[in-house]
């Protein structure tokens, strides 16, 4: 266990950034491959990062997709199921042979358009909202789980708890999200989270304090979300609600403007009031920032590490595909005034790490999570509407 009182401001603010790493192993990399890290982190293989920028985790992707060099290059992790599991082996021998802790290991991994680990996919979660049936949610995120473990994922970037728009393109989530009803979404999301527990691993309710209405995808620019206070409180607030209820072990922040909640129009994952909103809903676990590659919230007038900087003193404890890790390091040496901020950050990632990442769940072993899916599936077409 990572104690925080005793790690410099650099080591600290180092353990909230969660990396995507370009390799196939922890040493095995092309040579695109090292000259994409070395661009990017200063150092040509997954374990030189590791040893040198001491992240608390890394994101498994299939490219990142915003890089102005390296967008269509495959980080190369993901593939054949042998190869991932070795990968993220690799990387907590790394971790662990220099006192990192063992890594957060996340995934994107929702169903439908967005799934990151190798198999068949499970159906997209407007499907499994569409049948009204929580059981089949459950299901969704015990298979997930399932499947997340045999490849050593921890944390799961899911479930989606926004609310869509009515209407053929479902506003900027589309068939991410499980519906547009408010009620219907909350118990979906909630069913998700505890499937997700009952196979061992952690879930990540976003995009805090909700997308799916939003104006724009972040993805492409910084969105707004003009509702009233109220309007938000009867829908967007109730998926998150009920995963809080559910006991969700994080919650990620989205690059968009919430009007009503922080009239300063600073983006939910840099906003102190978007932040203290969480502990009125009654959350009090890992806050995320939504990848600081997106374009959404790089249009700051802010260099890459002000603005992850920005994002933890306003009170994220984790900065997912952090840009410059090695210009955070830096900056963060500087600003003992942070250190208590810092430190509760650390202190919410151990405790999520002491659940799910530092010890073997004992939940089923053996199961055909292929064949789960394939079943699942079927279940979810017999009840389309």
């Amino acid at each position: 266990m990572i104690d925080p009182a005793r790690l410099e401001l650099s080591d600290l603010a180092a353990q909230t950034m969660i990396l995507p790493l370009y390799g196939s192993s922890a040493t095995d990399v092309s040579a695109d491959q090292r000259a994409a890290n070395t661009s990017i982190y200063g150092y040509g293989t997954p374990a030189e990062v590791l040893a040198e920028l001491r992240p608390g985790g890394v994101v498994l992707l299939q490219r990142m997709p915003f890089h102005p060099q390296f967008a269509e290059l495959p980080l190369g992790s993901l593939g054949e199921s042998a190869r991932l599991q070795d990968f993220v082996a690799g990387l907590q021998s790394v971790a662990e042979q220099h006192e990192l802790g063992r890594l957060i290991i996340i995934a994107d991994q929702e169903g439908g358009e967005v799934n990151r680990l190798p198999g068949p996919t499970l159906a997209a979660p407007a499907h499994i909202g569409d049948t009204n049936r929580v059981e089949l949610a459950e299901r969704a995120g015990y298979i997930t789980g399932v499947a997340a473990r045999e490849h050593g994922v921890n944390l799961i970037l899911g479930p989606v708890a926004d609310i869509a728009l009515d209407g053929p393109s479902k506003g900027p989530i589309g068939d991410r999200s499980f519906g547009s009803d408010p009620q219907r979404v909350a118990a979906m999301v909630a069913a998700t989270v505890q499937g997700l527990h009952h196979a061992g691993v952690a879930a990540t309710a976003k995009h805090w304090p909700g997308h799916g209405r939003a104006n724009a995808d972040s993805h492409v620019q910084l969105p707004s979300l003009d509702i009233t206070k109220q309007d938000w409180l009867e829908a967007e607030a109730q998926p998150f609600r009920a995963a809080v209820d559910s006991g969700v072990d994080a919650i990620l922040a989205a690059h968009l403007v919430a009007t009503a909640i922080d009239d300063k129009k600073t983006p939910a994952s840099m906003s102190g009031p978007a932040m203290e909103l969480l502990d009125e809903i009654g959350f009090h676990g890992m806050r995320m920032t939504d990848a600081l590659w997106m374009p959404g919230i790089r249009q700051q007038p802010l260099t890459d590490a002000e603005i992850a900087l920005t994002a933890l003193a306003a009170g994220a404890d984790c900065l997912l595909a952090t840009p410059d890790p090695a210009g955070l390091r830096s900056l963060a040496a500087n600003r003992d005034d942070l250190r208590p901020r810092l430190e509760m950050a650390a202190t919410r990632i151990q405790a999520l790490r002491d659940r799910f990442v530092d010890h073997t769940v004992d939940t089923p072993s053996g199961e055909d999570w292929v064949e789960l899916t394939s079943e699942l599936n079927s279940d979810i077409a017999a009840f389309q509407p």
